[in-house]
């Protein structure tokens, strides 16, 4: 009997052993609610897939639980990982579970509730440049980096997502929000194994939500029409201005027939309070779906014409203060 992600054929077949490291991620809700409770008449039902109730409260927790395995395997005994806040906490239990030292590189500015789930394992370094200054730190070192946006192992454990999906619903639309785009791609790659061995007619559309603070992977959609760009956003989880894996994320959309969209604070904390009224503590990253069901609406966007069932990603869980 396998726990979390290893349930999968297609992720334990990656390694060539049977004690697999689990903090039960995963196996997360798909919550079918009605769309006139979300403030979405035009739709009888809304799926909501709950990644905000992982162990520690993201998606993150499946990319992690791969890639610490693959750190076993390889025998890596330091990690570096400067994070927004949600990696660093899912790394720093599966690092504290396998025995393997974390530095991990924060903003000041991380919010404290997100602080409080870290590991007390973990050693923390605090910079405005935590990127860099985590760059800099693990080659000074010799210790291994962690980015996401580039590692590897960084998108294998999301695959999970969908292969989870798959067993209850075959969506037309998912919507979920990016930073590094690591969990769309993920998605799209989980997807993509299904389709190629017969267990799903079709990859759905994958639609990717960014703000109007960080925008690499949507801008191009806006080429013939104007956005308003902001120096700041309540997304705040949103941060690579870079965008590593833009090629990789442009080829998924255009493959699937999905979209971008650039949200805007108004818009995403409207769909945050409706998200808290029916009872989902996400983040505002996580009601970023709604959010953009609801901008679709209201500007008569032509996928409404196509979309059926539609899936939003909840990718993280809320401050403790929304909680209680």
């Amino acid at each position: 009997m396998y726990d979390g992600i290893w349930r999968f054929p297609k992720l334990r077949n990656s390694f060539e052993r049977d004690n697999l490291l689990s903090l039960n991620e995963g196996n997360t809700p798909l919550q079918e609610v009605a769309g006139t409770d979300y403030g979405i008449p035009e739709f009888a039902s809304l799926y909501l897939k709950r990644e905000d109730l992982n162990t520690h409260g993201s998606h993150k927790d499946r990319m992690v639980a791969f890639f610490i395995n693959k750190c076993t395997d390889e025998r890596i005994e330091n990690i570096v990982l400067s994070s927004s806040g949600n990696a660093g906490i899912s790394m720093s239990h599966y690092a504290a579970e396998a025995r393997i030292n974390l530095d991990l590189f924060l903003s000041p500015k991380t919010p404290q509730y997100k602080l409080d789930r870290i590991h007390p394992s973990a050693n923390i370094h605090y910079s405005m440049k935590a990127k860099s200054a985590a760059i800099r730190f693990a080659n000074e070192k010799g210790y291994y980096l962690f980015r996401g946006s580039k590692d590897k192992h960084g998108i294998t454990g999301l695959k999970s997502i969908p292969y989870e999906i798959r067993e209850k619903l075959e969506p037309t639309d998912i919507f979920l929000p990016v930073s590094s785009g690591n969990a769309a791609l993920g998605i799209y790659y989980g997807y993509k194994d299904l389709y190629e061995d017969g267990e799903v007619n079709k990859i759905p559309r994958i639609h990717i939500l960014q703000t109007e603070r960080v925008h690499p992977h949507v801008k191009f959609f806006y080429k013939e029409r104007n956005f308003h760009s902001s120096r700041s956003s309540v997304a705040r989880a949103i941060v690579d201005r870079v965008g590593h894996r833009k090629k990789e994320i442009r080829d998924m959309l255009l493959t699937t027939s999905g979209k971008g969209f650039i949200l805007s604070d108004k818009e995403i904390l409207a769909a945050h309070e409706i998200m808290l009224e029916n009872g989902v503590k996400c983040s505002t990253e996580g009601s970023m779906g709604l959010a953009a069901i609801s901008k679709i609406i209201n500007e008569g966007d032509d996928i409404l014409l196509k979309m059926r069932v539609p899936l939003i990603i909840v990718t993280g869980k809320g401050d403790k203060d929304e909680e209680n």
